[in-house]
Order: structure tokens, then C-alpha cells, then sequence
């Protein structure tokens, strides 16, 4: 396991996501984009094989070099949207999985407005923020859930501390 990186990657983007209302949204929204991404990605296929697919695969691929437990909870998770897409079970049409992440990038950015009152991960740091968002809605159910306590601590030590540090720059 990656220790260092998944809790760098933790605190980089709960460090932009450290109000209950905002991740509330995100934690809605950030799913929503990805199904609505893959949904259109599957529509680039080769050899039975899609985009979707491809992507999903990296993401797992790089979720399980940070931890191979929630590593391969993600990938049974997008593992079974692409099946299910593939299967023709994903009752999103084109139009509606544009609707999907348009708005849910819309209710996002509101959200970062008016609960963070700070920019979004993504205006910082484009790959990182689109690489840890779903993994960062696996980690905040884990801890929910009362798992991996000493690692939500540590996290949200440094959050904290790179919070403080924020606002005595300002």
C-alpha cells in the first residue's frame, strides 16, 4: 500500500472539501459525473471493449497502488457499472447523462461558493482533483462508517494544520 500517497491525495482534496454541506454534495455528485461520463465513453468501443472501460481501469489500477482494499472496492464498484453498461442496464440516455454531469458540476461549483467560499481541487490541480474525487467519496464512506479511524485522524490532522496555515496567509 501506498500509505503516503493516499493520505497526500486525502488531504489535498479534503483540504478543498472540509465543510459538511459541501461534501454532502459531492458525495451525491461526484458518482453522478462518473456514471455520466462512463455512460458516454461507452459509446467509444473497439473489440468489445469501450472507453469506459479503459478509464475505469485506470482509475482502479491507481486506486489500488494507494490501497488495495478500497482499491478494490472501486473496482468492483466500476467493474460493475461497465458490465451493466455493456448489459444495457443503465437506463441513461446521451442526453440525460450530459444533464447529469453538466448540473452535477453546476451544483459542485455552488457548492465550493457558497459553503467552502473557496475555489475548487480542480482550479489548482486538474488531474489530481479528477483522479482523487471518486476515490475521496469511497474514503469519506469508510470513515462514516467508522473504518480506518488512526487514518481519518492523521488526515484530519494535516487538514487542519494546512487550513491554519491557509488562513494566517490571508
Amino acid at each position: 500500500m501506498a500509505r503516503d500517497g493516499l493520505k497526500r491525495d486525502l488531504v489535498f482534496y479534503k483540504t478543498y472539501h472540509n465543510n459538511a454541506a459541501n461534501v454532502a454534495i459531492h458525495a451525491v455528485f461526484v458518482p453522478g459525473i462518473l456514471v455520466a461520463t462512463l455512460r458516454l465513453l461507452h459509446e467509444v468501443q473497439a473489440w468489445g471493449v469501450s472507453a469506459a472501460d479503459a478509464v475505469a481501469a485506470a482509475y482502479v489500477a491507481y486506486y489500488v497502488r494507494l490501497h488495495a482494499g478500497a482499491g478494490a472496492a472501486a473496482g468492483a464498484l466500476l467493474g460493475t457499472l461497465c458490465w451493466a453498461l455493456h448489459a444495457g442496464a443503465v437506463p441513461l440516455s446521451a442526453g440525460q447523462a450530459v444533464a447529469l454531469f453538466c448540473g452535477g458540476w453546476v451544483f459542485q461549483f455552488v457548492g465550493h461558493g457558497v459553503f467552502e467560499r473557496r475555489r475548487p481541487a480542480v482550479a489548482d490541480n486538474v488531474g489530481g482533483a479528477l483522479a482523487t474525487a471518486p476515490f475521496f467519496v469511497l474514503w469519506e464512506l469508510l470513515f462514516a462508517l467508522g473504518l480506518y479511524p488512526a487514518l481519518r485522524a492523521e488526515v484530519q490532522a494535516a487538514v487542519d494544520a494546512e487550513l491554519a496555515a491557509l488562513a494566517r496567509s490571508k
